[in-house]
Formats: C-alpha cells, structure tokens, sequence
C-alpha cells in the first residue's frame, strides 16, 4: 500500500524543528554547522526546505 507525502512540506517541517532547536540552544548556523559537521550553507538549505537532510551511519550526536 503506497503512501502519499508531501514531501516538500516534510522538508519544511523538518526545517522549521531543526531552527526552533538551534535558537533554543542559542546557536548560530555556523555553529550548529561546525558541531553537526556540516557547512552552513547546507544547514542553511536544509532549514529553509530546499535542502534534504542526509543522515550518515558516522553521525556524532550533539554535546547539547
């Protein structure tokens, strides 16, 4: 049985949890970015909704 997502709104979704975690951390972007592994820009896209997140089995999770 075949689901239907919208998947773009799970992209915002996403976003929108991953920038409301930030700002409660008080983080920036470039911080979250250095301490995720990532650069700022894909961070950047990623909250915004235009990015996909992608997960890696080498994840370090946050010291937060």
């Amino acid at each position: 049985m075949a689901v239907d997502i919208d998947e773009p709104a799970l992209l915002r979704a996403l976003g929108e949890a991953i920038t409301g975690r930030r700002e409660e951390l008080g983080l920036s972007q470039r911080a979250l970015g250095v301490e995720a592994g990532v650069e700022r820009n894909m961070l950047r896209g990623v909250e915004d909704g235009s990015r996909r997140a992608r997960s890696s089995p080498w994840h370090v999770s946050p010291k937060h």
